[in-house]
């Protein structure tokens, strides 16, 4: 029999048998839906987590001179252009400053750049342009905004209006940053601070080298971490590798496998029939394979897709491209699981035995 004639005729049985291969395919579907569905669940709450540090400054490190004169903010502003580099600013101590609309009491300014905002409040709006920048925790005191004014008090009478360019977040990575009147400058000669964003990947070599950069008298520069180094990339991956999950395909294959021998089992009849009408054993274990292939195909790409929409709805964040990859190859290695044992199943059903064998029990 040609392999064109036993590809339709399996399809026919599949399609014919109604109500068994509706059952069968939503149970396949269910196993490699749940399967899935694992997998998505945990390297979301993996990635939520490794998220969750970045978004705390888990890659930010700040470096701070050893010497009176400081360190090189040229040199800390113009690391941003590096690759390793998301970005990167100084801060510098400024004179203290009154505000009119608060007699009595005077403000910390710090000189920062550009560079240093992106650091403090990665998510912040676009400068409307101006000359100062404003702590959210300062915003909320005075009742001021991004676009207006503050009116600083000089010497005397006198007063000097300055436009808020940004109002920034630092209550996350740089609280004590929060209550600061920030003035934005291309440059300073020396600064205090060195606030430096590095890509994941590059955070453990970047710091190293930041130690030198920011080098002065032959003094390199101390360099600490923003936050406590609980949940970093190699961690992330370490999880990800050794969860317990990545190991449901072998049992969904295996259950998946016991489903298509039990209906293979049952129909034993219909394949002594075909051995009686002169199939030969292997056109007959041909036929049960492509039988079994329709049924875990269907149902796995029903199972992958329900479980990829519940994935895209419970995760907070669209699915990254290596998550649905993690899930694939669970769902194709569940899949050529069940057929292995889809192929004993053809020995122990049909393909293999005799007509008098498949008939003993009827």
């Amino acid at each position: 029999m040609r392999a064109r004639d036993l590809v339709v005729e399996a399809w026919r049985n599949v399609r014919l048998s109604g109500i068994r291969t509706l059952g069968l395919v939503l149970a396949i579907a269910f196993i490699f839906g749940s399967s899935v569905a694992s997998e998505l669940a945990v390297s979301s709450q993996i990635l939520r987590d490794h998220r969750e540090f970045v978004d705390t400054g888990g890659y930010v490190a700040v470096g701070v001179g050893l010497t009176p004169a400081g360190i090189p903010a040229q040199v800390c502003g113009s690391l941003r252009n590096r690759d390793a580099v998301l970005s990167a600013g100084f801060v510098a101590d400024l004179e203290r400053r009154s505000v009119r609309s608060e007699p009595g009491r005077s403000f910390r300014t710090v000189g920062i750049d550009v560079g240093t905002l992106d650091v403090f409040d990665p998510d912040r709006p676009p400068e409307v342009g101006g000359e100062v920048a404003v702590g959210g925790a300062l915003v909320e005191e005075l009742g001021i905004a991004s676009g207006g004014y503050m009116s600083f008090a000089e010497s005397g009478d006198t007063s000097m209006l300055r436009r808020v360019s940004a109002v920034y977040d630092s209550s996350v990575r740089a609280p004590r940053y929060g209550t600061v009147v920030a003035a934005v400058m291309p440059s300073l000669v020396s600064a205090n601070e060195c606030w430096v964003e590095f890509s994941p990947q590059m955070y453990s070599a970047g710091a190293t080298a930041l130690r030198v950069d920011l080098m002065v008298d032959d003094k390199a520069a101390i360099v600490s971490r923003v936050v406590d180094p609980g949940y970093d990339l190699v961690r992330a991956q370490d999880d990800l590798a050794t969860r317990a999950e990545r190991f449901a395909w072998a049992v969904g294959g295996l259950v998946v496998g016991a489903l298509l021998w039990l209906v293979s089992w049952m129909r034993r009849a219909d394949y002594a029939l075909l051995r009686a009408i002169g199939w030969g054993s292997m056109p007959t274990a041909v036929l049960i394979q492509l039988e079994h292939l329709y049924l875990v195909a269907i149902g796995g790409t029903i199972g992958w897709l329900w479980a990829a929409v519940l994935g895209e709805a419970t995760a907070g964040a669209s699915l990254t491209t290596d998550q649905l990859f993690i899930a694939g190859k669970s769902a194709v290695s569940l899949g050529l699981l069940a057929m292995s044992v889809g192929a004993v199943v053809t020995v122990t059903t049909g393909g293999g035995k005799a007509i008098l064998s498949l008939l003993k029990h009827e």
